[in-house]
């Protein structure tokens, strides 16, 4: 097994990690984890490893992976100083025993806050980062049971992912991966990804995967749902989705907070040269989402408004 080079992929939750999982579980040599939210929800939040893995083996999370948790306790059992890099290791070789596959890997979209912690665990590791248009990233956040986040705090956390993915742009071991790409021309794309993972490319699969290439072991019925989606044919729809699924305001919200980020990415504004009477009229059209915008996020409101006015201020001086 190539178990010092695992493969991870990570980024913005709803940017594509789960269909990457699903093409990558096709590949006779990966045997990708679904998510274990293993660092983001366990590693530190206990007094002794032990006791984060006795409760990590009785979760539903855990549950998920379909590996028996007696396996991976023969796996560790005989550790003099067990930690939790050492259980973590333990299941990723237990998933990838049961997938009858060499190259371990795993899939939590929030590890990417965590890249430091898999280096240092796997310094030949490989991670694969998905980055996805932000209005698509929100819309598909609006969509979701499980989402605690409206379009503001969507777009803050896009943002937010981005500049940790700026800290760890020139480092080889990482590739970022737009969702875009990856759906227009899947073969291209994957046969890069490959390059750069030292494994083979295959050929004949995309539009006829098979369901055990992501299964999870999931009761859940909107997972089950989203599941049986990123199995299915790879399709290019989910591109331009966002213009039927979000109102002028959301987007103006969301090209505001990403900034100069979503030109980096290669994302351009739908809603292009939005004077200052354009925000107003924007803000008079939704006033509730205003009204909620004043009461939580004021200090945000004010600087975009600041921001726009210095630019109309810039472009009168100009002249």
């Amino acid at each position: 097994m190539r178990e010092d080079s695992p493969v991870f992929i990570v980024g913005m939750p709803r940017s594509g990690t789960t269909l990457m999982r699903s093409l990558f579980n096709e590949h006779p040599n990966l045997a990708i984890a679904p998510e274990t939210h293993y660092l983001t929800q366990w590693v530190g939040k206990y007094k002794s490893v032990w006791a984060c893995w006795r409760d990590y083996a009785r979760s539903e999370r855990f549950s998920y992976l379909g590996i028996d948790s007696a396996a991976v306790d023969e796996r560790i059992k005989n550790e003099a100083r067990l930690s939790y890099r050492k259980v973590f290791d333990a299941i990723l070789k237990e998933y990838g025993h049961s997938q009858g596959k060499p190259r371990l890997g795993e899939k939590t979209p929030g590890h990417y806050e965590h890249i430091s912690t898999l280096f240092d665990w796997y310094p030949k590791c490989r991670v694969i980062w998905m980055v996805r248009d932000p209005r698509a990233v929100c819309a598909s956040y609006l969509k979701v049971p499980w989402s605690k986040y409206g379009v503001l705090a969507s777009a803050r956390r896009w943002r937010s992912a981005m500049l940790e993915l700026f800290n760890w742009k020139h480092d080889y071991r990482v590739l970022s991966v737009r969702f875009e790409n990856l759906v227009k021309d899947t073969q291209k794309v994957l046969y890069e990804i490959y390059t750069f993972l030292d494994e083979p490319p295959i050929d004949d699969f995309i539009q006829n995967r098979y369901r055990s290439a992501i299964y999870v072991n999931v009761k859940n019925g909107w997972e089950r749902y989203h599941l049986k989606n990123a199995s299915g044919p790879v399709s290019s729809k989910p591109i331009t989705k966002w213009h039927e699924e979000l109102t002028d305001y959301q987007v103006w919200v969301i090209e505001q907070v990403g900034g100069a980020l979503m030109r980096d990415h290669g994302y351009s504004k739908y809603i292009i040269g939005a004077n200052f009477k354009g925000v107003i009229l924007m803000c008079v059209t939704h006033l509730a989402l205003l009204q909620k915008m004043l009461i939580n996020e004021p200090k945000l409101l004010f600087s975009l408004i600041m921001k726009k006015m210095n630019r109309i201020l810039l472009r009168l001086v100009r002249k």
